[in-house]
């Protein structure tokens, strides 16, 4: 007998994604798709960002770092309800101009299919190719300042990559101003202090010390950080490097930033991470 149904390959699963979109402009005609979200019918979840910081500066220029850190906090409240709750419904937009579109029901043979079909059917962000990309394997090195903090945070939490190396427009500078980190809760610099060259090393410091202060200062910022921190990398146990973080310290206390001495690129990462989170 011959059924008038559609055969369904009994080697594909049922998944449900649905983008996550976003309106620079709350209510306004533009919007972009950031991210994508999953479900299958077994419980499986995910949620993937399809955004970098090179397109979001490609799109907003001088805001693309507050720009990124929004894409960031955003995908990572949905990740955590999906984590928590296993559905698309209920989850609160940590941001007004952020919400989930429309969810749609697709066959795949590997959930992490879905990604792809997803971002091709309403993003013109989509790269298919990102999704099969095998994960970096962390590199050896040299003692505790061989990896930069930087390469350590995208390792560490890939998930945050739209808020490393963040650049700014601030307090009228004619160029873009660069953070280490700059998120939703954490704006941060990282300075390593050289025993050999500390007064170039005390400039260096004091200049992320400014670039903070305008955080604090600068008007119509989209995102401002409530903890603003500078992070002195010290290679050895130098009286005169630890004078210059005290030195430091005290200058920053009257521009409402924190100065912390880290010794290890490592170290100055997971306080980053554990502090943005």
């Amino acid at each position: 007998m011959t059924s008038i149904f559609p055969k369904i390959d009994s080697n594909v699963m049922a998944v449900t994604w649905a983008p996550l979109v976003i309106r620079p402009i709350p209510n306004g005609p533009e919007s972009f798709v950031a991210a994508i979200v999953a479900r299958s019918r077994s419980g499986e979840v995910g949620c993937h960002s399809l955004v970098d910081r090179g397109r979001i500066g490609a799109l907003f220029q001088n805001r693309d770092g507050t720009f990124g850190a929004v894409v960031d906090a955003s995908v990572a409240s949905l990740r955590h309800h999906l984590e928590s709750q296993i559905k698309f419904e209920g989850w609160s937009s940590p941001f007004e101009g952020v919400a989930l579109g429309s969810p749609t029901l697709t066959y795949v043979h590997r959930f992490s299919d879905v990604y792809g079909m997803a971002a091709k059917a309403c993003s013109v962000f989509g790269n298919t190719g990102q999704f099969d990309v095998a994960p970096v394997e962390p590199t050896e090195a040299a003692g505790p300042w061989g990896e930069s903090v930087t390469d350590l945070l995208k390792r560490m939490r890939p998930a945050l990559s739209n808020s490393i190396n963040a650049q700014l427009a601030l307090g009228g500078a004619r160029h873009m101003i660069t953070f280490t980190f700059y998120g939703v809760r954490l704006a941060a610099n990282f300075v390593l202090l050289n025993p050999g060259r500390l007064a170039n090393s005390l400039r260096e410091a004091r200049a992320h010390l400014w670039n903070l202060s305008l955080v604090a200062e600068a008007p119509d910022l989209l995102i401002r950080p409530n903890q603003l921190e500078l992070f002195a990398g010290v290679r050895t146990d130098d009286r005169r490097a630890q004078g210059v973080i005290e030195e430091l310290a005290l200058e920053a206390k009257f521009r409402h930033v924190t100065v912390s001495r880290v010794e290890s690129a490592e170290q100055a990462a997971e306080q980053i991470v554990a502090k943005a989170a």
